[in-house]
């Protein structure tokens, strides 16, 4: 029955998000990702333990999430610096607190 409630939500919209628990706790989400155009991975900064950062490449190596896109959120913009942030993720600039660029 999600296979046809899929193809009648297609019909309706032109983007269908799909929010499911994470990929090794439940089979349904196995069976979600397979309908998937993207598939988001989404990490919050400071909460996701960077140990299992090697797990989420394997993910990604295996093709196990089709066109997987690793989302990287809560990052904390921190006073006036360049270059790499607090935790080494990316890039920062400007001088105002808050989350995102």
């Amino acid at each position: 029955r999600f296979d046809q409630l899929l193809e009648e939500l297609k019909a309706e919209y032109d983007y269908i998000f799909i929010d499911s628990t994470p990929l090794e706790m439940i089979a349904d989400t196995a069976l979600v990702v397979r309908h998937a155009d993207l598939n988001f991975f989404v990490m919050r900064a400071e909460l996701f333990e960077r140990r299992y950062l090697s797990e989420v490449e394997k993910l990604y190596r295996e093709k196990r999430l089709p066109n997987m896109v690793l989302l990287l959120n809560g990052v904390l913009r921190s006073g006036s610096h360049y270059g790499y942030g607090h935790y080494g993720y990316g890039y920062g600039y400007g001088s105002e607190k808050g989350y995102g660029f």
